[in-house]
């Protein structure tokens, strides 16, 4: 296969359809100027830069473009081809309604930002025209099927700008290939034990061939195959002594190569060739889970996973922005931190090839979901149609890929609600604002969780498309399957400005150390954004602290930005003050409030881990963001700077902690349990130093012990003597893990405060979590 990027294009726009009646009428006097493809119209020439686009409010200054029809326009050469060979025009993303001519003659007209388009240039030769217009989305926003099957979060979110963006955002290609190919192809894997691999290589061509053989070469593995009226083969290779593709942290990350040959009398083909991995997926039920919900243990190559996850959202507003490089700035620092899953959220992207690429290579899975999140599933021909056509063309190109593990059906088609209706007047106030806004009666059976989400058209299309199309991995119809084990939230510090129905928490720390969910496949806690990165948005070198009546920390959701609409989400300024006092200092606010972060974040993400077996991961909510927010659930901002919360959170993610269990971190007396989690693939056997001091006395308590475990084990060590803290008592306990030969493999850092002291948190503990948190980023 040949191929020419087609990356230098023109654009204008016009106020007026330029292709009435289907034909391509460009009016006198347009403007035209230069952009590189892949490009979103808002940073094409006519819009603004990224980093100028996200600054202030300058966002406002290309709502203009909404209404316009935009037109892209270049010149193709016609390649010449041989006899048994073809050329298209490839183009990999548009977005998102489309008209393409060639040489003023309409040659496509659709919809759908996921699926290729390709154009023949049969029977053309020397150069042609081609233009692509994009019409204006259509103006109806009760409509479900208007930007469906479209990543939602265009419409705004309270993690990211109302912005549309338009374009080619993806690659448009020139490629001459075979007729006669393979389309599509996948690996499929049983292991019956560590030295034997049944793969079955799954082709699918382009065309029936009647008579013929196919080379197949798997790991070194040859297999030679008759083709008698074949289009589709399952064909099973045995690897002995396989390399395994392994998650990050459980074992190497193999790929290894897949070489198909198509052997056909008078017929001329070229050889397929790529990466791929062996590797078997299952899901089990966890221990204390229904035997009749659906199962969230993962199992690969058959060892359970403690899945330590992160929740991805498109590292851009505007999709034409993303690069491979892009890409590689955070999954990069994934690996690095031990994240071993990374979930595609349905209001975002099927993102482009070099994130899947990227994560093959460095063991992240990926729970790719399809495009839908948070809505009402339209029940239409026309909203099934785009959406099977996008979800197939999704899975044709992902399943290649050893890191897809998981599909999902989209974020959040079904709540249970019940919890609102504990009867205190906090939850009698979410039960009147769920209801209005759901529209829920007394008798609607959703609301306390009876809908049977397993009948919804739309889940069920997708059900067969991917145990039709792909059968190798497991399907869910949406995440969270609330009900069965698996849950959303909370996402802030104070449980009673989060979701509605975990508002009778008391605390962060109440709420994680009640709940008892198998899989957390949302959750996280808000911070403030790291000071460069407030600098940048402000373009102000010294920011002043903001108060919530400021337009630009609203818009870039610092307050106001979610649910009710309270003023403290996603900065929860109150929550600050009452651990810290008051704050004048932007450099001080932002230590402090990102290190709540972290220290909320750290607590969850341990407490889940002390229940592995009766919880199977966690996966951190909004890791990265769209643009640059003042505010919000990310711990690695748009520019890639991770937060004080990065360096908190991942140090859990390790695979052997040493972590401690309390009820808070200002209390009336500290008498912690300390525990060892352990999920690596060998057993851990070593040693314990713990160190209790006491800031206001200088009296240090050192605590020594065995610290054993078996893989995915957690261990209750011991629980430390108690500290009666008076008013005025800090406490610094320190955790050190050790293996056999003494070489430290964990540390971690805990800070208590008495609940007598009218500021808990006060200068001296800020001067301690800024030495704390430089020593966390250097580990």
């Amino acid at each position: 296969m040949k191929m020419e990027i087609l990356n230098s294009w023109d654009l204008s726009h016009s106020e007026k359809d330029v292709c009435p009646d289907g034909m391509l009428v460009m009016p006198s006097g347009l403007e035209w100027r230069n952009v590189k493809v892949p490009c979103s119209v808002q940073n094409s020439p006519f819009g603004l830069l990224p980093e100028i686009l996200y600054q202030r409010d300058n966002i406002s200054k290309v709502a203009w473009m909404n209404g316009k029809h935009w037109i892209f326009r270049t010149t193709v050469a016609v390649p010449s081809v041989a006899a048994d060979e073809e050329a298209i025009i490839l183009f990999k993303g548009i977005d998102y309604g489309y008209r393409i001519f060639l040489d003023g003659r309409p040659v496509a007209d659709g919809e759908g930002m996921f699926s290729p388009v390709e154009i023949s240039l049969a029977g053309m030769t020397g150069t042609c025209e081609l233009a692509v217009v994009l019409p204006p989305f259509e103006d109806n926003p009760s409509c479900p099927e208007t930007l469906k099957a479209r990543y939602s979060m265009g419409s705004g979110w309270d993690f990211t700008p109302a912005i549309q963006p338009r374009g080619l955002w993806d690659d448009v290609e020139v490629v001459v290939r075979d007729r006669l190919r393979i389309t599509s192809v996948n690996v499929a894997t049983r292991l019956r034990n560590q030295q034997r691999a049944d793969a079955t290589v799954e082709i699918c061509l382009s065309e029936t061939v009647q008579a013929g053989e196919a080379v197949i070469e798997l790991a070194g593995v040859k297999r030679v195959i008759p083709l008698l009226d074949a289009r589709k083969l399952n064909v099973p290779v045995e690897v002995l002594s396989p390399q395994l593709w392994c998650p990050n942290g459980m074992g190497p990350v193999s790929l290894v190569t897949l070489r198909i040959e198509l052997r056909v009398p008078g017929r001329g083909t070229h050889p397929y060739e790529r990466m791929v991995g062996l590797r078997a997926i299952d899901r089990v039920p966890c221990e204390g889970q229904g035997l009749e919900d659906i199962p969230l243990q993962l199992l690969i190559n058959n060892r359970p996973v403690f899945i330590k996850g992160v929740n991805w959202v498109p590292p851009d507003a505007c999709p034409g922005n993303i690069t491979k490089e892009r890409y590689a700035l955070f999954l990069r620092q994934f690996k690095a931190a031990g994240v071993n899953l990374i979930r595609v959220w349905g209001g975002g992207l099927k993102e482009k090839d070099a994130f899947y690429e990227l994560a093959d290579e460095l063991g992240l899975m990926v729970m790719q979901e399809f495009p839908l999140a948070c809505q009402k599933l339209a029940r239409t021909e026309r909203f099934y149609r785009i959406l099977l056509k996008e979800a197939k063309s999704m899975v044709e190109q992902l399943k290649p890929h050893p890191s897809v593990v998981i599909w999902c059906g989209g974020n959040e088609h079904y709540h249970y609600w019940d919890n609102c209706d504990s009867g205190t007047p906090r939850m009698q106030e979410c039960v009147d604002w769920v209801r209005k806004s759901h529209s829920f009666g007394d008798d609607n059976r959703e609301w306390r969780g009876g809908a049977d989400r397993y009948q919804e058209p739309s889940l069920l299309l997708l059900a067969e498309l991917c145990a039709r199309e792909d059968s190798s991995r497991p399907f869910q119809i949406t995440s969270a399957m609330e009900g069965e084990g698996e849950v959303h939230g909370i996402w802030n510090w104070n449980p009673a400005l989060g979701d509605h129905r975990f508002r009778d928490s008391e605390s962060l720390y109440d709420y994680w150390l009640k709940t008892k969910g198998c899989l957390f496949s949302e959750a996280s806690v808000s911070g403030i954004a790291n000071l460069q990165t407030i600098r940048d948005v402000m373009e102000e070198d010294s920011p002043a602290v903001p108060t919530v009546s400021d337009p630009v920390w609203t818009l870039h959701h610092a307050f106001h930005a979610a649910w009710d609409k309270f003023p403290d989400l996603w900065l929860d300024l109150p929550s600050n003050e009452k651990l810290f006092g008051p704050i004048k200092d932007i450099e001080d606010l932002v230590l402090a409030n990102q290190w709540m972060q972290g220290e909320g974040g750290r607590f969850f993400v341990e407490e889940v881990r002390r229940r592995m077996g009766q919880s199977c991961g966690v996966i951190w909510w909004g890791v990265n963001e769209p643009w640059p927010g003042l505010a919000g659930n990310a711990l690695i901002d748009w520019y890639g700077r991770p937060k004080i919360g990065w360096f908190m959170v991942t140090n859990s993610f390790k695979p052997s902690i040493l972590s401690l269990r309390y009820p808070h971190c200002v209390l009336r007396r500290v008498k912690p349990e300390l525990w060892l989690s352990h999920d690596g693939p060998e057993p851990f056997a070593g040693h314990y130093e713990v160190t209790t001091l006491n800031l206001a006395t200088g009296v240090k308590d050192i605590y020594n012990g065995l610290a054993n475990a078996q893989p995915y084990q957690s261990v209750f060590l011991r629980t430390l003597t108690p500290v009666r803290l008076h008013a005025g008592t800090r406490v610094h306990v320190t955790c050190r893990l050790m293996d056999a030969r003494g070489e430290v493999k964990h540390r971690n850092d805990y800070l208590f405060a008495s609940n007598e002291d009218a500021v808990p948190f006060d200068s001296s503990m800020l001067k301690l979590i800024r030495s704390i948190s430089a020593q966390l980023a250097v580990i």
